[in-house]
């Protein structure tokens, strides 16, 4: 069951939330002391919102997203900006937290959810729903 957080929550649980965050920042973002206090600052101010995925009255994931909108196109899109599993979840633990997350992007006017990752176990699972996986992404320093 994925519950969303609300700023008390997050503020009183902000070790545990922000370290597993850490985990898994975008490859884009640098992992410094300034980032993680504006990533606690937009959980507060709901700019980014904190799931938590509940396996056997246990925390089992901690999922971050935010609403972004293309600002050629207007398309919005719900970023998965984190996940991080904290106990080994089952495809189908993933699935149901991805439907919860589905609604919330159809509530929110959104035409995709989106996400980064590495891992090829997480991409398989978007092709097995329809998605796609096939994007790399180019990062180099400035």
């Amino acid at each position: 069951m994925l519950i969303k957080l609300y700023p008390n929550q997050i503020s009183d649980k902000w070790d545990a939330i922000g370290s597993t965050i850490e985990k898994a920042l975008p490859p884009m973002i640098v992992n410094d002391p300034e980032s993680m206090n504006n990533i606690f600052l937009a959980l507060l101010e709901e700019k980014l919102l904190c799931w938590v995925y509940i396996k056997e009255e246990k925390i089992g994931a901690i999922i971050t997203t935010q609403v972004i909108e293309d600002i050629a196109s207007k398309q919005r899109s719900l970023l998965l900006y984190t996940a991080y599993a904290v106990v080994k979840l089952e495809p189908a633990d993933w699935l149901s937290g991805l439907e919860l997350l589905r609604k919330y992007a159809i509530s929110e006017r959104c035409k995709s959810i989106v996400a980064y990752t590495k891992l090829q176990y997480m991409a398989n699972l978007a092709k097995s729903i329809g998605g796609e996986a096939e994007h790399i992404l180019a990062s180099f320093p400035v």
